[in-house]
């Protein structure tokens, strides 16, 4: 517990120490003497509570029985560091009222409040696994008619996608603009997500250091997501193959007969089907700006797909190698699908350890002979 009331008034246990996070040694034995005498009451339950002022953790109170209330086992201590902390920053950059831990009534508090021009703003905290906490809130907050703002502390996600029974659709549904927050010590990061309703999304992320967290009275970031430059930064730069999630979704939805190719910077915009007659020449005299391929893209099968795209499209192909459907063809469409996605490293290597994973040995082989290919490209160059 962050608080207490003594004679009335709310008292916070990290005002013991000072700017230094050095103990107040007089306060600290007035505050833990008045605890002896039954003068620190919770703000919940209004029973009586003690001071708990090591050097190890953070200042805190207790209660002095063991039936604790809910406001006592409501956080982690991850969470109250990290709650503490933004709670010290909103102080200092919120043009309005900032509160810690305040109560609505003895079922539900809010971790910060925010008040402005009769408007309130509840900004509440959870770790990643804890979906049916935060159900509650959106329905508590909702039963009051408060608006309330998730930040989740654990580390942030890198899947392009969320999955729908988790807390971060939970988290981008109820907060403003669907914005996912997430907070550390040192910075926070702002998720958004393009088509929200639709199944295959993309994930824009934007990192701030932590002494800057502000939001207005409404729940709303003075953030603007530039979507052309964010996504090419997570899709590509950012992209972690350990995260590749089990159930790969695919943003390639038309059929393998029609391909409309996605909006980079360094490939012309244009629609392209299998059944046009496509010359060598032709392919060739397509003028890509600003990147150099080490392959010639083949525009019979899809190109600069999203990472768990472009996993998907691999375990399709072995699937029907496998399966003895059409061998020749989709051994000839996995070879051309590495190749077209060969100058991302990210995608390479989160192929080979899934390839590892599930033992598709063809894949590492298609790898190998594109890596051997491509030292031969590179060596006639030199």
């Amino acid at each position: 517990m962050l608080k207490c009331i003594i004679e009335g008034v709310d008292f916070i246990a990290s005002d013991l120490k000072d700017e230094y996070g050095v103990y107040k040694s007089i306060e600290r034995e007035e505050i833990r003497l008045k605890g002896y005498s039954n003068a620190l009451i919770c703000p919940c339950c209004k029973k009586p509570v003690r001071l708990g002022a090591g050097n190890i953790r953070e200042p805190y109170f207790a209660h002095k029985d063991k039936k604790e209330c809910i406001y006592s086992r409501e956080f982690s201590e991850d969470i109250q560091k990290i709650k503490l902390k933004l709670y010290t920053i909103l102080k200092a950059n919120f043009n309005g009222n900032v509160a810690i831990d305040y109560f609505h009534d003895d079922k539900l508090f809010s971790s910060i409040l925010l008040q402005k021009d009769n408007k309130k703003l509840a900004i509440e905290f959870f770790k990643i696994s804890q979906i049916r906490r935060i159900k509650s809130k959106i329905e508590s907050y909702q039963n009051i008619g408060n608006r309330f703002l998730a930040v989740i502390i654990d580390n942030p996600s890198t899947v392009s996608t969320y999955n729908k029974s988790s807390l971060e659709y939970y988290a981008s549904d109820n907060n403003p603009n669907g914005i996912v927050v997430y907070a550390s010590n040192n910075e926070f990061e702002l998720h958004k997500f393009i088509r929200p309703s639709s199944k295959y999304q993309t994930r824009l992320k934007r990192s701030f250091d932590i002494d800057l967290f502000n939001v207005s009275i409404d729940g709303i970031f003075d953030v603007k997501f530039d979507e052309d430059s964010d996504y090419k930064m997570n899709s590509e730069s950012e992209i972690i193959s350990e995260q590749i999630p089990d159930n790969y979704s695919c943003k390639y939805e038309k059929d393998e007969a029609e391909l409309i190719t996605t909006d980079i910077p360094y490939i012309s915009k244009q629609k392209i089907t299998t059944k046009q007659n496509i010359t060598y020449n032709q392919i060739n005299s397509i003028k890509q700006k600003k990147k150099k391929r080490t392959f010639d893209i083949i525009y019979s099968v899809p190109f600069d797909l999203t990472l768990s795209c472009f996993i998907y499209k691999v375990r399709s192909y072995c699937y029907n190698i496998r399966n003895n459907i059409a061998v020749n063809d989709n051994k000839f469409k996995l070879m051309a699908l590495i190749q077209n996605h060969f100058d991302y490293p990210n995608y390479i290597k989160a192929l080979k350890d899934c390839a590892n994973r599930e033992g598709l040995d063809y894949v590492l082989i298609v790898i190998e002979k594109c890596e051997i290919k491509a030292k031969q490209i590179y060596q006639n160059i030199e």
